[in-house]
């Protein structure tokens, strides 16, 4: 609308909203003009936070894993390291210190 008057969308454009437009079907999909992105109806936001909620779920449930995977190494780690202070500690007993 320009001076109060409807003025027609050429190119699918609309300058004034900054967005493109493109008919799918039945309905009008708007694009941003400034990067592209489709501007999403609700049901396809709905859509696209269920795909991110399950993103989601994953990277915690493969956060837990690494985590407890982390945790079972650093005890045995810590094993390693005690049973190697107790050979240590049975030598210098044994030789004294070197």
């Amino acid at each position: 609308m320009i001076n109060g008057k409807y003025v027609p969308i050429v190119n699918s454009t609309s300058t004034a909203l900054g967005l493109r437009l493109e008919v799918t079907g039945a309905l009008i999909s708007f694009y941003r003009s400034d990067n592209g992105e489709k501007l999403l109806i609700p049901a396809e936001l709905q859509e696209k936070a269920e795909q991110e909620q399950e993103k989601l779920k994953l990277e915690q449930a493969r956060s837990q894993e690494l985590e407890m995977r982390l945790e079972a190494q650093s005890e045995e780690f810590r094993s390693q390291a005690e049973a190697l202070q107790a050979q240590l500690d049975r030598y210098r007993d044994r030789f004294g210190e070197l």
